[in-house]
């Protein structure tokens, strides 16, 4: 039970940080993307209110030096690196990034084996009218325990927010 609503108490974060269409910036979220569309490197986007709302701290790391690469990994999967060296953070995710045809969204998670950790990404994927293509999200590394009845309890969470632009 608690395992449950843990779990969607982090959705709807989810949901209410990936917010919006950024109309006054001219950017539209790219519904129905395809791997060939997010396939590349990226690097920071210099959005002026990239990070708006939130305040660095030991859990919550703004980085604005992400450096994120995707790539093709068999068929219908890709291999989604993130790398956030300020804030020590490095992890690849394989699979798919959507389950939906006509979603914005990529969404990708992994336990890790042998240990109580949690990895997972998420991100908003944006284009213009120059077709660039933006990704605005945050990776997530989950630390918990078992309590007394083997139901999972988080320990440490920590984000590591990034707003970046396709090379």
């Amino acid at each position: 039970m608690k395992k449950t609503l843990i779990s969607a108490f982090f959705i709807l974060l989810a949901v209410a940080f990936v917010g919006c269409k950024d109309e006054k910036k001219g950017w539209d979220y790219l519904y129905g993307y395809t791997n060939d569309d997010i396939v590349g490197t990226y690097h920071f986007s210099n959005v002026a209110d990239a990070f708006e709302s939130l305040t660095e701290s030991e859990y919550c790391h703004l980085c604005d030096d992400a450096e994120i690469t995707i790539s093709s990994y068999q068929e219908n999967s890709v291999k989604f690196t993130i790398k956030c060296p300020d804030a020590g953070y490095n992890h690849s995710f394989t699979g798919r990034t959507s389950y939906s045809e006509n979603d914005f969204l990529i969404n990708m998670s992994e336990k890790a084996l042998g240990v109580n950790i949690e990895y997972t990404v998420t991100a908003s994927v944006y284009t213009n009218a120059k077709n660039e293509i933006r990704l605005h999200g945050f990776a997530r590394k989950i630390i918990y325990q078992y309590d007394t009845n083997q139901e999972e309890i988080v320990k440490e969470c920590y984000n590591y927010y990034f707003d970046v632009i396709k090379n």
